[in-house]
């Protein structure tokens, strides 16, 4: 690992993750670029952030097989995360089903914005099912001139980072090309964290990207800088179901007995506040006097 490679992960609290223990075992990785072993796959990238991984790569190119054929290679091997740096301009019914069912799965699929500098247009970035990543700049601290935008973009990563090649040599991997690597082993970590859906991956960036132009998500920077989260809990998708009339819920799965009922009365619904409140980690304050609630965060 290059100097300039583990700053990078630093920033991107990609170390903090490693040290407490991740390291994406047992999640399964598929590059579909080039032939094995090549510069551009950026294989050694993504083995750097999650060591872990089991990355396999699929050649589209010179010699290879067809996107169709990769894509249901990448079913077949039940894999957990995608990466992919290539431009495709058409597009057909069966790349879009074969797409679909993969996201289904619950794989997460990562491709590169592409280099045009104008808006998104070409495949697999354009399918609703790809997540599609664009190359950040850091002397602008923004996007890169070069990298394509719009809305179909989730983030930006830095790109620019050493890939080894085939003869072991650590040469740059840059341009969007060099984008969608960092952000596919952050995949595999949190794959192994808690198997996190494509949605939740979304969600997540949307929380802990580093904001960059400016808050919040814009076409030009997507919801700004990739970066894994600060925290364990961070990274958690907090999901609670309530019915009404029983005494129980599910909280990301888990079953909790309530104080209070879900009810419906004079047709509005009444649920727990103190009990939804705390669950996303807020304080609940009663003022008896003054029969007043406060809620922080």
């Amino acid at each position: 690992m290059t100097d300039k490679n583990k700053k990078v992960y630093d920033r991107l609290n990609i170390t903090k993750w490693q040290q407490m223990g991740y390291t994406g075992e047992g999640v399964s990785v598929a590059i579909i670029g080039f032939e094995a072993g090549a510069h551009h796959n950026g294989a050694s990238i993504i083995r750097e952030v999650a060591p872990g991984c089991e990355i396999t790569e699929i050649n589209v190119m010179k010699g290879g097989v067809s996107f169709e054929a990769a894509f249901q290679q990448c079913l077949d091997m039940r894999a957990d995360v995608v990466c992919c740096s290539l431009r495709k301009g058409s597009w057909s019914n069966e790349l879009e089903r074969l797409s679909r069912e993969l996201r289904d799965s619950g794989c997460i699929m990562l491709d590169s914005a592409d280099n045009e500098g104008e808006e998104i247009d070409a495949y697999p970035a354009l399918d609703p099912s790809w997540i599609a990543i664009g190359a950040y700049d850091r002397f602008i601290n923004g996007k890169a001139n070069y990298s394509s935008w719009g809305e179909k973009m989730l983030c930006l990563c830095h790109e620019g980072l050493d890939s080894i090649n085939s003869k072991g040599s650590y040469i740059p991997l840059t341009h969007t090309s060099g984008a969608v690597q960092v952000p596919a082993g952050m995949a595999a970590l949190l794959k192994e964290h808690n198997d996190m859906s494509p949605e939740g991956f979304e969600r997540l960036v949307a929380r802990c990207a580093i904001d960059l132009k400016e808050e919040g998500r814009d076409d030009n920077t997507g919801w700004g800088l990739i970066c894994m989260p600060n925290s364990l809990e961070e990274a958690y998708d907090t999901e609670i179901k309530l019915v009404i009339g029983l005494d129980i819920a599910k909280v990301n799965g888990e079953t909790i007995k309530l104080d209070a009922v879900p009810k419906i009365e004079n047709n509005r619904t009444m649920v727990p506040l103190r009990f939804i409140a705390e669950t996303f980690g807020c304080e609940v304050e009663w003022d008896e006097e003054n029969r007043v609630v406060t809620i922080k965060k």
